[in-house]
């Protein structure tokens, strides 16, 4: 582990961390198809967040660094360092096959992104509880981000996961236009989720999504590159489950995947439970708002809240509300909204 920039935390508890995350990975696939591996960490004073995989490294950026004996933080630095090196695996040593020979003089389109990346997500915290190195809670809080996210993109109604895999390769891996499509990392990780526990429940736990990856691993060469059927064919394989009754509706269909989900944390005898945003702005108007250094930038609108009918939209600036400062309003407005709002 290389570091660059002030690390507030315990240098020891992050080495004691890496280390066990990252032998559950080699522990999973049996091997690593590599003589040594670097995570070469660039900590920075202001916010920032960015991950990519490289042939034995990975090179990621965060911070701000001084926030990072912070749980909450610390478990971001966590989380995008499990997920880079899982790409060891899954698409530095084997890819879909769309992306062989891998051609930087145009878009590589693929649907396999939910593959590529939502797979991917979904093991690198899955490692992370797996190896100790995050709590039960730490676990949950993550799955009920991923669940969050997925609300929150309207996009899930309008664009298939994997057409939304195309996409990214046309309008950017950024947010893109707004309600179009869904993130093949969130989608793609719940799907994840789904597969390995009908997985794990048709075989009562003694085999799972990770028998499946390393059968992928194991079977498919480097210079070969596999399948969207081959993948899906491990599965069948694997147990006899409606997979493609699966693909069908949530791979290129559109709107099913929250039931599926559901009815997993049902099969594991754990209950979703939902409640009202606790933020102002998103429970009383529908929208969000996301603090770009001293700017307050609109994240989200949501359809049919009194913020789209007064003609917000994403990526409005936010410069005051009522004359007050928007940090100012929100204090304010705690205590005494209906004085505040005409």
């Amino acid at each position: 582990v290389h570091i660059i920039g002030g690390f507030a935390g315990s240098e020891k508890d992050l080495i004691n961390d890496f280390a066990a995350f990252t032998r559950k990975q080699v522990q999973v696939f049996g091997n690593i198809p590599v003589e040594d591996y670097h995570f070469l960490l660039i900590l920075l004073p202001h916010r920032a967040y960015h991950g990519v995989e490289h042939e034995n490294s990975t090179v990621i950026i965060l911070g701000p660094a001084d926030q990072l004996d912070q749980r909450k933080h610390y478990k971001e630095l966590l989380g995008v360092s499990s997920h880079e090196l899982y790409h060891t695996w899954n698409i530095k040593y084997i890819r879909p096959e769309d992306w062989l020979p891998y051609d930087f003089t145009k878009a590589d389109f693929s649907r396999l992104g939910y593959l590529a990346e939502g797979i991917t997500t979904y093991m690198g915290d899955l490692m992370l509880w797996q190896s100790g190195v995050f709590s039960d809670e730490d676990y949950f809080e993550e799955l009920a981000t991923l669940l969050k996210r997925h609300r929150d993109n309207e996009g899930r109604f309008e664009l298939s996961l994997a057409d939304s895999s195309i996409d990214t390769w046309v309008d950017g891996y950024g947010r893109g236009t707004p309600r179009r499509r869904v993130s093949i990392y969130v989608e793609g990780a719940l799907l994840a989720f789904v597969c390995d526990v009908w997985i794990i429940e048709a075989t009562n736990g003694r085999l799972n999504l990770s028998s499946a990856m390393k059968m992928l691993f194991e079977r498919v060469s480097r210079d070969q590159g596999y399948t969207e059927d081959q993948y899906w064919g491990i599965l069948e394989e694997i147990v006899d489950k409606p997979w493609n009754e699966l693909r069908a509706k949530v791979v290129d269909g559109k709107g099913h995947l929250e039931g599926y989900v559901l009815e997993a944390f049902s099969m594991l005898g754990l209950k979703l439970s939902e409640n009202d945003s606790t933020q102002l702005l998103e429970n009383k108007f529908g929208f969000r708002l996301l603090k770009h250094g001293d700017k307050q930038v609109v994240w989200n609108v949501f359809k049919g809240s009194p913020a789209e009918s007064a003609g917000l939209w994403f990526d409005d600036e936010i410069t005051s509300i009522n004359g007050l400062e928007v940090d100012e309003f929100l204090k304010q407005a705690d205590s005494s909204i209906s004085s505040l709002i005409s």
